[in-house]
């Protein structure tokens, strides 16, 4: 480069100059030095306006920056940063934004501000590798497609006492159905909270959890729960995140992430949680509902809950399963499915070739038993054993019971959710 041991200022001066005697064209300079042509007519531009002194590198801060700072602005936002420590400047500005401030400041601006006033504090991202195993990818378009469930991780109380929470989310709506103090994580104390939102918001067309307990079991046919097949009794598809992978729930744990400013209050009190969930479904702009509020974007669900649905198979026999997990086939003959389906009833279709019966749990299909050698295959062994004219998932009708004398041909429960696998 002609200019690499000399000075910019040189190095424009010399420019100009080659520009003044026309002896070579724009092209053929900015080549030479290296430069753009649009850089070129700016410097040839300041140099005919200014002079020498155009030549100078000019200060690139903007020239409004200061005139949005005004007292009553940086109080405000301050005011605000405080009382919620865990909005963005995103969220800081659409927030600002409905409360009509004038002047607004943009949200990068906003973002230096909070720097600069040490309200904010940048964290070291950390490099994860890349898994690239087949996971459940669910297509929502309305609210009550499907909602997650997951229990917050513990903190310690003012009183030392250790606090866990039960959330319970929209997943299109982000709208935060329930967050309770719960004393134990057992199926019963979690029961009792989503029989109090199908009470008030209705019935999901599905809901999506982890693999722990209450809402799988390890060892139980099916991976199924008590919590999980009272789910399925009412219609509710069943979908679960790969074990270890909590990125397949990503959007509740970005949620439960907002809960950490709780964790740091020592939060104890449930009117406290309350608050919060309050402040997080009617105040917290959320950048993916379009700066939206989730209560301006949830609705309730059209499927109604109640305790007297029961489940009608039509061309199955039907069998209650008993208190050890057991059901009768015929006299004096029983095989063993799971206690977790204890109370429910199951139902029970001949094969095409009469060698076994399909077992159903309404619209779950369990597995097969084969009465010649009196034994039960679960459907996750059937790959080694492929069924003869299985039926698929399905074929059950729910229905209320007579003691309702109200149909459900005129309150039909749909469920068209879409779940695909992702590589």
């Amino acid at each position: 480069m002609p200019w690499k041991n000399k000075s910019v200022i040189d190095m424009k001066k010399e420019i100009m100059a080659a520009l003044a005697q026309g002896q070579e064209s724009v092209s053929s300079i900015a080549l030479r030095y290296s430069i753009s042509r649009k850089t070129l007519y700016k410097w040839k531009r300041r140099y005919e306006q200014e002079g020498e002194a155009g030549l100078h590198d000019r200060s690139r801060r903007p020239d409004k920056a200061d005139l949005l700072w005004n007292e009553e602005v940086a109080s405000r936002l301050i005011k605000l940063r405080l009382a919620h420590m865990d909005w963005g400047a995103q969220k800081l500005h659409a927030f600002l934004r409905k409360q009509e401030l004038n002047p607004l400041p943009s949200p990068s601006a906003i973002q230096r501000f909070l720097k600069k006033s040490n309200l904010i504090q940048t964290k070291k991202k950390r490099e994860r590798p890349r898994v690239n195993i087949a996971k459940p990818v669910v297509r929502i378009q309305a609210p009550n497609e499907l909602w997650t469930v997951d229990f917050k991780g513990w903190w310690r109380s003012n009183t030392n006492a250790r606090m866990t929470a039960l959330t319970i989310r929209d997943a299109h709506s982000r709208f935060l159905l329930d967050a309770r103090f719960v004393c134990k994580c057992g199926t019963q104390e979690v029961k009792a909270v989503f029989e109090e939102c199908f009470k008030k918001y209705g019935l999901p067309q599905a809901i999506q959890s982890d693999n722990g307990p209450p809402f799988r079991s390890v060892v139980a046919l099916g991976g199924l729960s008590a919590l999980s097949a009272w789910w399925a009794s009412l219609g509710i598809s069943l979908i679960r995140s790969r074990p270890g992978c909590p990125q397949d729930n990503g959007a509740h744990e970005r949620m439960h992430r907002d809960m950490l400013l709780l964790e740091a209050n020592r939060c104890s009190s449930q009117a406290e949680l309350d608050a919060w969930r309050e402040s997080f479904n009617c105040e917290r702009p959320h950048a993916a509902l379009g700066n939206a509020v989730p209560a301006d974007v949830y609705r309730k669900s059209e499927r109604r809950y109640s305790r007297e649905l029961c489940y009608k198979y039509h061309g199955m026999l039907e069998r209650k399963v008993a208190k050890d997990g057991s059901i009768s086939l015929k006299p004096q003959r029983q095989f063993f499915l799971s206690t977790s389906l204890r109370g429910h009833t199951v139902g029970l279709l001949p094969r095409d070739d009469g060698e076994a019966f399909g077992v159903y749990l309404y619209e779950i299909f369990l597995g097969e038993y084969h009465p010649d050698i009196a034994k039960f295959i679960s459907a996750e062994n059937l790959a080694l054993h492929p069924a003869v004219g299985a039926r698929p998932l399905g074929g059950v009708i729910g229905e209320e019971s007579s003691s309702t004398n109200q149909s459900l041909a005129s309150n039909p429960q749909p469920c068209n959710l879409s779940v695909t696998l992702e590589v």
